[in-house]
């Protein structure tokens, strides 16, 4: 079962270990979170620093704090979710989705109010306690319209309620194969356009190397995303962020990770291919950079 109190827990004490001179990491929201382990390619010092849920907004900021734990040279894979990286999330500005950044980030990165910050700060078992709360009234509920617990899904219905999440989490979405939808949404792609963009900016402040990837998904998700649809939300707003020589990896079409039994959503890769996977997108960035 979803346990905010164990996730907390486990973000904190991952950042308060990342290591150094580390080769590569990877950002960015569940996909990313999911997808990536390092320990698949020995040969070099890798770290997930994903946070599941998250955006760019705060991808920026984690980069600007944490950025010198990589090697100068070193590469961040940035990675961007199809369908919906460049949409409005609802979720995405309430404080609850803030709140789990108090552990790990400053006062001035945390969109909460600064007297909830402090307090939140100065006493985790406050928060620890109220999402305790949370978890008891809701009971039985759903734990959350946000799927990003792998915890929670079942091969049944997991696929259907992530494309529900989607939907309902973007007020002017009613499915995913429209692309006239885009249009609602201008005001939307250009902010997270300005959010990617601070990604890449500051890890080139760093010295560092980004490197753009869309991770793959199943078969069977894939046919409920029109290709106008992903070409409006998706490839239109990277036009502008992708520049000559940035490296820019494509898997959603990839045929190699189609298979519907790669997932445990048709989104988040298993513990087993999630490793084949990284192994593959390390090969590939390295015939790049």
């Amino acid at each position: 079962m979803y346990s905010r109190k164990k996730d907390l827990n486990e973000l904190s004490d991952r950042f308060a270990s990342i290591p150094k001179e580390l080769d590569v990491v990877n950002i960015g929201s569940g996909p990313s979170y999911y997808d990536f382990d390092w320990s698949a390619v020995p040969e070099i010092s890798g770290f997930n620093m994903a946070v599941a849920p998250e955006d760019f907004r705060y991808d920026a900021r984690i980069i600007k704090h944490y950025g010198g734990h990589i090697k100068r040279g070193g590469v961040v894979v940035v990675v961007v979710v199809c369908p919906l990286s460049f949409g409005s999330n609802d979720y995405l500005y309430k404080n609850s989705f803030s709140e789990k950044y108090v552990s790990i980030l400053p006062a001035s990165d945390v969109d909460l109010p600064k007297w909830k910050y402090s307090l939140y700060k100065r006493f985790p078992i406050m928060l620890k306690s109220k999402n305790l709360v949370l978890r008891i009234v809701k009971g039985l509920q759903r734990r959350t319209k946000r799927v990003f617990d792998q915890s929670n899904f079942h091969p049944q219905d997991s696929m259907e309620r992530l494309i529900e999440n989607w939907i309902s989490e973007n007020k002017y979405l009613t499915d995913l194969k429209n692309a006239g939808q885009a249009e609602y949404y201008q005001d939307v792609f250009r902010e997270k356009e300005n959010d990617l963009k601070k990604v890449i900016d500051n890890c080139i402040e760093q010295g560092l190397k980004p490197a753009i990837v869309i991770p793959p998904m199943s078969k069977r998700l894939r046919k409920h995303i029109s290709d106008e649809f992903i070409e409006r939300f998706v490839y239109d707003n990277l036009r502008t962020i992708v520049k000559e020589g940035m490296p820019f990896l494509d898997y959603i079409d990839d045929e190699r990770y189609y298979d519907d039994s790669f997932y445990t959503n048709g989104l988040f890769l298993t513990p087993e291919k999630r490793k084949y996977f990284t192994q593959n997108v390390w090969k590939d960035i390295s015939k790049i950079v």
